[in-house]
């Protein structure tokens, strides 16, 4: 659960790559790694761009290894620095390195059917996808995790992870979407 941190960026490209390492990452190791790429520690949140080049060109690091994790203050803005970290984190970040990511969207606006096809054609790989959005009001309480058609107004910008599958409602079919909100919402956190 991000809480009222802007760690969005780093809780859903952290979820991406655990299902590719089979190990819990720190969301917000990835979300510092984001704003270094990025250059900016101190602006709200971060880029996906950034966030898919801090996993290729820093890496992420094993909640198991992470110094802050395992101290109090876990949103301390000490943390947002990536140069706060110590050197050691940084050489086993690097085991996780990303060789590359793949745009989805193919440089587009992210549209329904290229995030479909991108799951379908690494299913094998169980591949999921950081993707942006805009968040609106109401589909933080929504009923059993539907979002509802009406969509709302957009309260901020939001990255999350869709993961592999899809839900057919009323004959559409619909994409699964974990937040990071915590699994209080939703359909425990799905969407």
């Amino acid at each position: 659960n991000q809480k009222e941190s802007d760690y969005c960026g780093g809780y859903s490209s952290s979820s991406v790559s655990e299902d590719k390492e089979s190990t819990e990452l720190c969301p917000v190791f990835s979300f510092a790694a984001a704003k270094w790429i990025q250059g900016d520690k101190n602006s709200y949140g971060t880029d996906l761009r950034s966030i898919g080049r801090g996993h290729k060109n820093i890496g992420a690091l094993p909640v198991s290894e992470c110094p802050h994790c395992k101290l109090d203050g876990y949103f301390d803005p000490r943390w947002r620095d990536l140069n706060s970290w110590p050197k050691e984190s940084l050489e086993i970040a690097k085991v996780y390195k990303k060789k590359s990511f793949i745009w989805a969207d193919k440089g587009r606006y992210d549209i329904f059917d290229n995030i479909r096809t991108a799951l379908w054609q690494f299913k094998n790989e169980m591949r999921s996808v950081v993707t942006g959005v805009g968040w609106r009001a109401n589909w933080t309480s929504a009923p059993g995790g539907v979002i509802p058609k009406d969509v709302g107004q957009v309260v901020s910008g939001h990255a999350i992870k869709v993961v592999l599958g899809q839900k057919i409602i009323n004959g559409e079919p619909h994409l699964i979407v974990q937040n990071s909100y915590g699994k209080d919402i939703g359909d425990k956190g799905l969407f």
